[in-house]
This record gives structure tokens, C-alpha cells and sequence, in this order.
């Protein structure tokens, strides 16, 4: 247990461009009642200055970086970068906070109903002093700034990713409907050949007048003469009316592929460098978006004290609810990363078809089948195993290497 009685603990709340400062001492939190409504606040801005008027401020407390802890709310994502940087060069010991346990101090120790920006910073810095004195997690890890840093630019473009991905995928749904409107026939039977000719040819006018398509290479020579017949004798309507829009939904759509691909390469470049990168990558069925995906969420496995706790992150996880004489059923949780759990989904999906390569978790989920668990049970279950399965890895530092104990 921590000696608590010189100790110094701050709380930060962030926000994107200024943040809010609670320092609460142990010899204030001695007093019973709401003495640590007393706690000194304020507010900083993004500036050299007032990073170090709160330098100063904490040193003031706490001549010494061992009697101070700092807790900072992840909620901020990039917002908290500068911040934490700045304390972290300074010798300062920095930890994370769950959204949660704001919540629950404030509403159950602070015994606060409303919800302010002050008592948010208080409650942070007062949730330390529970930890020292208690020895309760609260949900509390360790600042990690490289790999915390890595994983929020990973979160980054996972997002940007999905949304050129949805992006594209929208004007490839509208060149759809163009299409069946100008060129019905080309749209039904040739539709992938001709968003490829779009940008030069978007209407069967333009095929017609293209001289047999003869500039347009990687095309097969019977799809060409397919595509000319048709178009010959289209039933669509007049295409200068959308002549314009398709081209412009082409250049939209070609435009957020290249953006795809080029964060695509962001990644790959990121992951040779990040020390869990060679050991996710080493799993069948893991490519570099699921990586990072992953990564983007664990951020630190030292962040997770056990399998138990990053599966529920994954969102992989089983609760049970009993009362009374009512005999209590597993049922899946809700809680955890929609994102992780869609990555382990299509993880696991394909490792179950025949045609993948032999892993555990493949093995694990043919035993499931084969004992008579229902398919979407068993794969449920698989994903749930593939995290028990990278979390040892990642703790160990160690490639996936397939034991064959499930088979």
C-alpha cells in the first residue's frame, strides 16, 4: 500500500483546447465530510505557459515527482497527447482513466447528481487517492506515450479508412442507378467493365462513338464487342441528362480508393515498426488493417491484468445474471469495441472455411461443431478463444505459433 501522507494527486479533464486542473492533497482528504470541495482548480490552455504555470503549481504541493500522481480522462483521444507529453518529459508518473470510473466517483463517493467540468478533474485526482488507500484498480493503467500514441493514430485511420470505404462504396451504389437508368443492359451484365470506361465513356452514345473501345486496355476483346452490341440497341434513356453526374461519381469513387490505399500503406508502414506488429501479423487470417485495428485498442497489454479484462474490451465476453431461485444463463455482453468484435468476427469466419490454415482457434471451432454446438454459438465462442490466444501472445512477446492442442 502506498504511503499516502505527503502525497499530491491531480486530476486533468480535457477538452480540445483548454483543460481543467483538480490538485487535491492527502492532508486535505484526511477531513471527513466534503473538505475536498476546498481543492484547488483552474483552468490551462494548449501554451508553453501554462504547462508550466502547472508545473509549478504541482511542485509547489510536492517538491518531490515520487509524492505526485496524475490522472488524465481518455476521452480527450489526441486532445490529451500535448498534455501528457509535456508531464511525462517532466518526470511526472501519469495514468489513464476510464470514462466509468469518472462517473461512478462522482456519483457514488463524491456524491455529486451533477455533472461539471471541476468536479470531473476532483473526482480524478480523488479516484488515486482511493487507489493508494484501497488498492482498488478504478480502471486506472499507465500512460504508455509511444504505443498510446500509436494506437490513437491507428483508432485514426481505421476510421478514415471506413469512411472512404463508405464513401465509395456510396458512389458505386448512385453509378448503379445511373446506369440501369442510361444503360440498362450494360449495367445488369458488365457493370464492373464499365465504371472502368466511365470516366471516358459514360454513356452508350460515348461507347458508340469510341471507336470499338480500342483505347481501353485490360479489356477482354468479347467483352468489348458484347458491350457495343448492347449499346447499340439500348432501351435507356438519352444519357446527357447524367453524363456529367457519372463522371463525377467515378472521380469521387476513384479519388477515396486512392485515399483507402494510401492509408492502407500508412499502416503497413506504422506496423514494421510497432512491437506488437510481427506478433499479430504472425496469426493466420490477420492482414494489416485487423492489426491495427487490434492494436488500436490494446494500445498497452500491460493495460490489461488479465485474458478476462481484454476480452471485454473485444467485446467478446459472457455475463451471467441470476436472482433468486432463477437459474442464471451466459449470455454475450454488450460492452467492448464494436470494432474488435467485427475484426475477431471476420478473423474467425475465415479461418473456418476448409480452405485456411490450421491455428487453434480453427481446431477449437471444428470441436465445437463437432460436439453439436450450433455454427453461430461455436463461432462466437472461437472469437472469444482468438483473444485469449493474442493475449498471451502479446504478454509473452512471442509469434503465433500453432500448437495443435484443439484438434
Amino acid at each position: 500500500m502506498v504511503n499516502v501522507d505527503q502525497m499530491v494527486y491531480v486530476g486533468i479533464d480535457i477538452h480540445s483546447r483548454k483543460h481543467i486542473v483538480g490538485i487535491i492533497t492527502s492532508t486535505l482528504l484526511e477531513h471527513e465530510g466534503t473538505a475536498w470541495q476546498n481543492a484547488e482548480t483552474f483552468i490551462i490552455e494548449n501554451t508553453i505557459e501554462d504547462y508550466q504555470y502547472l508545473d509549478a503549481a504541482i511542485k509547489a504541493y510536492a517538491p518531490s515527482h515520487e509524492n505526485v500522481a496524475i490522472a488524465v480522462d481518455h476521452t480527450g483521444g489526441h486532445y490529451s497527447e500535448p498534455i501528457i507529453h509535456f508531464l511525462v518529459e517532466q518526470g511526472y508518473r501519469v495514468c489513464y482513466l476510464e470514462t466509468k470510473a469518472v462517473k461512478a466517483i462522482r456519483e457514488r463517493f463524491l456524491d455529486q447528481v451533477n455533472k461539471t467540468d471541476n468536479i470531473d478533474a476532483i473526482g480524478a485526482a480523488y479516484i488515486l487517492y482511493l487507489r493508494d488507500t484501497h488498492e482498488i484498480s478504478f480502471r486506472i493503467v499507465p500512460v504508455s506515450p509511444q504505443l498510446n500514441s500509436t494506437a490513437a493514430l491507428f483508432r485514426s485511420l481505421i476510421l478514415e479508412r471506413q469512411r472512404y470505404i463508405k464513401m465509395a462504396l456510396q458512389a458505386t451504389n448512385r453509378l448503379h442507378n445511373f446506369l440501369l437508368a442510361v444503360f440498362p443492359e450494360g449495367e445488369a451484365k458488365y457493370f464492373r467493365q464499365l465504371i472502368r470506361i466511365a470516366d471516358r465513356y459514360p454513356t452508350p452514345e460515348h461507347i458508340l462513338n469510341s471507336d470499338g473501345l480500342k483505347e481501353i486496355k485490360r479489356l477482354r476483346k468479347a467483352n468489348k464487342e458484347s458491350i457495343l452490341a448492347l449499346a447499340s440497341k439500348t432501351v435507356g434513356v438519352p444519357g446527357k441528362t447524367y453524363e456529367r453526374v457519372i463522371r463525377a461519381l467515378i472521380a469521387q469513387r476513384k479519388e477515396c480508393l486512392e485515399q483507402c490505399d494510401f492509408v492502407d500503406s500508412v499502416i503497413k508502414d506504422e506496423l514494421l515498426g510497432h512491437p506488437y506488429g510481427h506478433i499479430l501479423l504472425s496469426f493466420p487470417q490477420i492482414g494489416e488493417v485487423s492489426a491495427a485495428t487490434l492494436i488500436s485498442i490494446v494500445q498497452d497489454i500491460e493495460k490489461w491484468p488479465t485474458k478476462q479484462k481484454l476480452k471485454k474490451a473485444l467485446g467478446v465476453y459472457g455475463r451471467i445474471s441470476q436472482s433468486g431461485n432463477r437459474k442464471g444463463k451466459a449470455k454475450q455482453g454488450k460492452e467492448g469495441s464494436r470494432h474488435g468484435r467485427r475484426v475477431l468476427f471476420q478473423i474467425c469466419l475465415g479461418s473456418a472455411s476448409s480452405h485456411s490454415r490450421d491455428s487453434d482457434f480453427r481446431d477449437f471451432y471444428l470441436r465445437q461443431v463437432a460436439r453439436g454446438k450450433p455454427r453461430k454459438k461455436a463461432l462466437v465462442s472461437t472469437m472469444g478463444k482468438l483473444a485469449e490466444i493474442i493475449y498471451h501472445c502479446l504478454q509473452s512477446g512471442e509469434e503465433y505459433v500453432y500448437q495443435g492442442i484443439y484438434r
